[in-house]
């Protein structure tokens, strides 16, 4: 496998990585949003890195006198909440391409935004909350029961099933609203609606800057962007990429 002679700092984005060094010509790139650890083997050779972000900046350099490899310290301003760090040799278009066009449709987290309105249903409690028919679903487990009700849901176990409302034909009880259209999420509200596989986010790579070893210029690929944004970016390195958690 030959050197990575691209590092990229990248940072992992819901819609509600940082450097390395190698010999020769290198280049690294860091993503914006991480839930996506399987998409990474499509881009063989690399290396991937998500950790601590002091940590990183201390191993990389956080000036020049102490940085690794010429310029590889110009990383670090990139180096801050969900980011991590990407090594590989291939070329950057075609690192770009790839991750400009990678989504995924993921759960939300608490503090994101609704997209739609989610009201479960009233009568017998299934496993998609009416989010398709009921021949084509299946009831809740009984085992699940508890913690619905623990989450807020008035739900009760009526001949063998989770039922919301006054029975399991649902006739005359309105449904339980989980979340309206534009509410801001609670840790509740996201629980129920990964309970139900309700996904309302979309997760994404953004690659906010990228070193050369051939050169040790770093290239800003996107705008940084302040933590109380909802979205976040990476900068990318010519020989490591890498990944960190907010601190």
């Amino acid at each position: 496998m030959s050197s990575p002679s691209t590092t990229c700092v990248t940072r992992t984005s819901r819609t509600s990585v940082t450097s390395s060094r190698t010999a020769g010509k290198f280049t690294s790139y860091f993503p914006h949003s991480l839930s996506g650890w399987l998409v990474f083997p499509k881009l063989n050779p690399l290396s991937i890195f998500f950790g601590k972000t002091k940590l990183t900046i201390r191993a990389l350099g956080a000036t020049p006198q102490d940085a690794q490899a010429d310029g590889i310290d110009r990383l670090t301003p990139y180096l801050s909440g969900s980011v991590g760090l990407l090594f590989t040799s291939r070329e950057p278009e075609t690192i770009k391409a790839y991750f400009d066009a990678l989504s995924q449709v993921d759960y939300a987290r608490a503090g994101t935004r609704a997209t739609r309105d989610f009201t479960v249903p009233a009568g017998v409690v299934y496993s998609t909350g009416g989010e398709v028919l009921a021949e084509h679903d299946v009831p809740v487990s009984h085992t699940l029961e508890p913690e619905l009700r623990r989450l807020g849901v008035p739900t009760r176990m009526i001949r063998g099933k989770v039922v919301l409302g006054g029975d399991d034909s649902g006739d005359g009880s309105d449904g339980y609203v989980v979340c309206r259209e534009g509410d801001v999420l609670d840790s509740r509200q996201t629980r129920l609606l990964k309970l139900f596989s309700v996904c309302m986010s979309e997760f994404r790579v953004q690659l906010l800057a990228r070193w050369s070893a051939a050169t040790g210029e770093v290239t800003e690929l996107s705008k940084r962007v302040t933590a109380a944004a909802p979205a976040a970016s990476a900068p990318v390195d010519a020989d490591v990429d890498a990944m960190s958690d907010d601190e």
